[in-house]
């Protein structure tokens, strides 16, 4: 072996330059992009909602659900009780709203949020991909390596022109490679241990539903509710209304008008 390598010098160096090139591409967009983050938030929504339909009406979590409104009410009992009312009198379901206030902050509502929405996170990338930091990084870089690769064959080769006549459907690979890299990025910050992603993933649908339901987003009564359910005393109607505004949580509102 150190003969062969010694002989293939000269012929391998331009590889080698090709490589670092590849590596600098692949380094070059490390962070997720609008796309894979509302992708994944999409993800996440899909189950919770999915989640709701399959376990809303079983005896548990009605179970649950009664439980987390006395909890709700017991401690600021005449705002959060007439929220509710308010917006129940406006065409809100109790159930549902108290299911996806209850994501917000406990997982008391949703088997989808067990053991999550107390503590930032999900408790280890391990859990989460199955992988340490380590492998994970190495298998992003894996994954953008191959696609470059896989794009350097389908530009101006013959099996590239094969491809495109009778295989184009392959043609799209790169990117989904691409795109499957990101999304995993995209998770990886998103349950990182100093974001609460499915939080304002909650709330962004706490006011997508109050506001398709009334017509408004009726800050006031939404606020109350998050101030109740959270305990956070600064989160009255001008600091939920400046986080509704954000240009990001607005997309995160807009998202839930896309999920069935």
């Amino acid at each position: 072996m150190p003969s062969s390598k010694r002989k293939s010098a000269t012929v391998t160096a331009k590889p080698k330059r090709q490589r670092s090139r590849a590596k600098a591409q692949t380094q070059a967009a490390p962070v997720p992009g609008d796309y894979e983050w509302l992708f994944f938030y999409k993800i996440l929504a899909n189950i919770s909602l999915e989640t709701y339909r399959q376990t809303k009406d079983s005896p548990e979590t009605q179970e649950r659900l009664r439980h987390f409104r006395n909890r709700l009410t017991s401690w600021l009992v005449l705002e959060a009780e007439s929220a509710l009312t308010s917006l129940r009198d406006k065409g809100c379901e109790e159930v549902e709203l108290l299911w996806i206030l209850a994501e917000c902050t406990t997982s008391e509502g949703s088997p989808f949020l067990a053991g999550w929405a107390d503590k930032p996170g999900v408790g280890s990338l391990l859990e989460l991909f199955g992988l340490d930091s380590r492998q994970l990084s190495g298998f992003v870089s894996r994954l953008e390596d191959c696609a470059l690769r896989i794009e350097s064959v389908h530009k101006g080769t013959i099996f590239g022109q094969f491809l495109a006549v009778s295989a184009d459907e392959l043609l799209k690979l790169p990117r989904l490679l691409r795109l499957y890299a990101n999304l995993l990025r995209a998770a990886r910050e998103g349950f990182s241990p100093a974001t609460h992603s499915y939080r304002n993933l909650a709330i962004a649908h706490l006011v997508s539903y109050v506001t398709k339901n009334t017509g408004s987003p009726r800050d006031r009564q939404v606020s109350a509710l998050i101030l109740a359910a959270t305990r956070n005393d600064s989160y009255d109607s001008a600091v939920h209304a400046a986080w509704r505004n954000d240009p990001n949580n607005k997309q995160l509102i807009s998202l839930w008008a896309s999920v069935k």
